[in-house]
């Protein structure tokens, strides 16, 4: 059976600095990687958690939590300066759609974020740069058409 896996390259990440009117794609991307994580609490008891012999842990998710780095080659432009503004402000907030091609529809999540940055300058290679977002609000899927 073929693999049904999505190539790298199909995925990218935008930005809109007017809450979600205009959208621009973060130029020069070389990876990112979104991770989603759930804060739970154990709710674990005596009554319903055993089974047999063995205690079944059990958990409830009390929050949803995101988070992504964007990584890529350093180039002046206004995408890329807009984020080292909205950074350096501390108090900015822009909303992020990590872009997903699969299927017939170009999917995405979709979130509101503050960005911190770094950028490198090797001796030897291109400079680079690495956006961390961190969530301000929920992560939401759409569908672009």
């Amino acid at each position: 059976m073929p693999s049904s896996a999505v190539a790298g390259f199909k995925g990218y990440i935008q930005v809109s600095t007017d809450s979600g009117s205009t959208w621009s794609a973060i130029s020069e991307q070389k990876a990112g990687t979104l991770r989603v994580s759930q804060d739970k609490v154990e709710t674990t008891n005596k009554g319903t958690s055993v089974s047999g012999s063995m205690v079944q842990k059990e958990r409830l998710v009390v929050a949803v939590d995101w988070s992504a780095t964007i990584q890529g080659n350093l180039v002046s432009d206004t995408v890329q300066n807009n984020l080292e503004t909205a950074a350096l402000a501390g108090t900015s907030t822009y909303v992020f759609r990590f872009m997903r091609y699969v299927g017939a529809g170009n999917r995405y999540l979709q979130g509101t974020a503050l960005v911190e940055f770094e950028e490198g300058y090797p001796m030897t290679d291109a400079a680079s740069y690495n956006f961390t977002l961190t969530a301000s609000g929920a992560l939401t899927p759409g569908t672009q058409s």
